[in-house]
């Protein structure tokens, strides 16, 4: 396009703020406003670094969820093959794998964002 304006360079965390950020996240996927305030603060980082890193970890993490299933199941279209597949009601469709149950990063800060 014409107004050519650079995007920011990602940002390359530091061992001991992305092992801070997996430890708060294995433990709470979710933060809270003063929550993300404090943790930003705890590890050097700005508070939009931290959102933006939690958005991204939730998003890869239902991404290796849904791989997980799909190798539970065959890789093959669900039509053929086991009749589970045809029903659409087997143990491991329980699970929230439709888009709609959880839906990943888009209705994620309820508390507007910045």
């Amino acid at each position: 396009g014409c107004g050519v304006r650079r995007r920011k360079a990602r940002t390359v965390f530091t061992d001991s703020q992305l092992s801070g950020l997996e430890r708060r996240f294995v433990r709470q996927r979710y933060l809270s406003t003063p929550e993300r305030v404090d943790l930003a603060t705890a590890l050097g980082l700005s508070e939009t670094q931290v959102k933006t890193w939690f958005q991204n970890r939730r998003m890869k993490n239902k991404k290796q969820q849904q791989q997980q299933l799909r190798r539970g199941t065959r890789p093959s279209s669900p039509l053929e093959g086991s009749p589970a597949g045809v029903q659409g009601r087997g143990p491991e469709h329980e699970a929230p794998s439709t888009p709609t149950a959880s839906s990943g990063g888009i209705t994620v800060n309820p508390q507007g964002t910045r």
